[in-house]
Parts: structure tokens; C-alpha cells; sequence
């Protein structure tokens, strides 16, 4: 015979962790402008490095947010809830700001620098013109298009909308170097490449 506490227990508990996921997402997407202009947004500099000599051949920019009160935001937990309130696009806007910035500021340090790769959501294809905004920071910043790789995950390619295809060729057209990540994830097959044009395709 089951225990009615037991099942009322559980159900306590699946529904408070359920009311703090909420309240999490809330929290985040009214703290999100703050975060950004306040730089509690970060980039992570992941290292890419080549298997046949293990030297450094670029590096992957990561958002990783650092609350003071709340401590690490797991990637995870702020980029979904982005993405739900469609605002991802505002923290990768600031990330490929910050990405020039940095090797900008390298550059004129004399520090030697390597491409650096940067992910794209879908949603970044239709809440501004993320084609323009890339290239006018390369050009503000007086960088070579040769030091970054546009990245999009495979589940934006399953959609194949026009309107993604035509900037991520408007991208390449520009000299930018685009790579799909995680291919073989999802459910895309080879077939569905053949509208797109990839220089480099990383396999899950």
C-alpha cells in the first residue's frame, strides 16, 4: 500500500523546485541589462588546441555570469531563460563586443593572438541584423576577419529557414569563417548540409 505522505512529499517538492526555477528566470531576465552593464557577464576563453602537437591553434568564447550576490550562473540556467523572453541575442551582442575589445587590446600590446570562435543562437538571426553588427565591430576595432569563426549549433540548421541561410552567407561573403558545432546531436542529416556552407563541421 502506498504512503499518501510520501506522494505528497514528492509532489511538495517537484512543485517548490519548479516555483524557484520560476522565480530564477524572473530574476534573470529583469537583472540581464544590469549584468551587461555591470559586466557580471563574462567571457570564457576555452582553449582550442591542435591533437597533433598540442599547440594552441584559437580559443571558444564562453558567457559565464558572476553575480555578486548570487554567485555562478550556470550556462545553462540564464541562456534558456534568455532565450525563452527572446533576449539572447543582447548578451551575444555583448559578447562579440568584448571579443573585439580584447584582441584589440592585445594587438596593441604586441601580444601575439589566435582566432577566436563565437556561438550564434537562432534567435540572433531575426531580433537584429547580426550580420551588420559583427562586421562593424571587426571594422571599428580595426581587426582582421581572419581572427574569428562564427559558430551555430545543429538545431539552428533543422529549421532551415531562408532568412538564417541568407545572412550566414552574407557572413561568408564577407571573408568570416563559418562552423557548425555539435553536428550529429540532433537529428539533422547530411542531406540538409547541402543548403548550407560550412569550413569546418565539430562532431558531438
Amino acid at each position: 500500500m502506498r504512503n499518501p505522505h510520501l506522494n505528497n512529499t514528492t509532489a511538495d517538492t517537484s512543485a517548490k523546485r519548479i516555483s524557484e526555477e520560476k522565480e530564477l528566470d524572473l530574476w534573470i531576465t529583469t537583472h540581464r541589462d544590469e549584468a551587461l552593464a555591470q559586466h557580471h557577464i563574462e567571457v570564457y576563453y576555452q582553449p582550442v588546441v591542435r591533437t597533433l602537437n598540442g599547440s594552441l591553434c584559437g580559443f571558444e568564447a564562453l558567457a559565464r555570469w558572476r553575480d555578486p550576490e548570487r554567485g555562478i550562473l550556470a550556462p545553462a540556467q540564464f541562456i534558456a531563460a534568455l532565450e525563452a523572453d527572446n533576449q539572447i541575442h543582447k548578451p551575444d551582442v555583448y559578447m562579440i563586443r568584448e571579443v573585439c575589445r580584447k584582441l584589440r587590446e592585445e594587438i596593441d600590446k604586441g601580444n601575439r593572438v589566435v582566432p577566436v570562435s563565437f556561438n550564434l543562437s537562432r534567435l540572433d538571426f531575426f531580433a537584429c541584423d547580426i550580420c551588420h553588427i559583427i562586421a562593424d565591430y571587426v571594422s571599428l576595432c580595426n581587426l582582421s576577419i581572419d581572427l574569428f569563426h562564427v559558430e551555430i549549433t545543429e538545431s539552428i540548421i533543422t529549421s532551415n529557414e531562408s532568412r538564417i541561410r541568407d545572412d550566414l552567407n552574407r557572413l561568408r561573403a564577407k571573408g568570416f569563417s563559418i562552423w557548425m558545432d555539435d553536428f550529429g546531436s540532433g537529428y539533422s542529416s547530411l542531406n540538409v548540409l547541402q543548403d548550407y556552407h560550412f569550413d569546418v563541421i565539430k562532431l558531438a
